[in-house]
């Protein structure tokens, strides 16, 4: 069994962390995410300096998307930038330019229900907005895995992590007034674009759904068997997962047909004092099986 822990991290300093990340996992080097320097150094707010034509700046109550570059957007570039050379900086100094490196990302389901349009409506709502950033989440992808192989020299690894888009899968994600109604995500749709992400570096693409101990049954089965089934993405489950004897055989059964494994996670909570986005820290220990 594989333990390794990847997520956002408790703290200010990236040199530090990175610093101690080298020192006491460097086996299971992870590029984190220090979200308590603000809300453009958050999972959502980064993806903005990640995404190419995604300009976000910070509104009333979350994130907004619009046309024109904002102070939040250059902020978050300019954070990311120091960010990727502190670690390229730590694994030279360090020697730890071997083996596998994870970077995290907010899934596009995640960044789609935590950013609003101009109009006041998650992105999640609109159809074209839906489409565009989709296109791009694939794209973005397969360009931190180059530009991090290249600074590094490690095995670059993908989670695409949706477990804060569980407002969405589950239907309570609420829409500026009380009759706004949400689209219900397509599976079939959702796969194809999750599996597109995936298809840029086969087996090297996480996929960490939300804790589904609340949905029925058959709704989190077909969700892991579908993307299981299309060869492209590996899964992660929580821990809290409680599936059948019959559940667990069948998602044995195409795992041992793709050959792969079965990533589980579980949160680690520490609480900041901050508010809203900033509220927790969710460090991610998984263990591959």
């Amino acid at each position: 069994m594989d333990i390794r822990a990847e997520g956002t991290y408790p703290g200010t300093d990236m040199r530090l962390t990175l610093a101690t990340i080298a020192g006491e996992a460097s086996p299971s080097f992870f590029f984190p995410v220090l979200p308590e320097r603000g809300y453009e150094a958050s999972p959502v707010g980064r993806m903005t300096a990640l995404l190419p034509d995604m300009v976000w700046g910070y509104g009333i109550r979350t994130f907004t998307c619009g046309a024109h570059e904002t102070r939040f957007h250059r902020s978050a570039c300019s954070l990311l930038e120091q960010d990727l050379d502190l670690l390229e900086e730590t694994i030279e100094t360090t020697g730890t330019a071997e083996g596998k490196l994870t970077v995290p990302l907010a899934g596009p389901v995640t960044c789609l229900s935590h950013v609003e349009l101009s109009n006041g409506h998650w992105m999640w709502t609109d159809a074209g907005a839906v489409r565009d950033l989709m296109e791009q989440y694939a794209e973005m992808v397969a360009h931190v895995i180059n530009e991090i192989t290249h600074r590094t020299g490690r095995d670059v690894w993908i989670v695409i992590d949706e477990t804060e888009a569980q407002s969405v899968f589950d239907g309570s994600l609420s829409g500026i007034h009380i009759w706004e109604s949400m689209p219900i995500p397509d599976m079939r749709t959702l796969l194809s674009q999750w599996g597109a992400s995936g298809a840029v570096a086969p087996g090297r693409v996480v996929l960490r759904l939300p804790d589904m101990t609340q949905f029925p049954d058959h709704t989190w089965t077909r969700y892991c068997d579908s993307v299981i089934r299309a060869k492209t993405l590996r899964l992660a489950l929580p821990f809290s997962l409680r599936p059948t004897a019959e559940q667990r055989d069948t998602l044995g059964e195409l795992y041992d047909q793709w050959g792969t494994s079965l990533e589980l996670y579980r949160y680690q909570w520490r609480c900041h004092a901050s508010s809203g986005a900033l509220r927790h820290s969710a460090l991610h220990k998984c263990y591959t099986i």
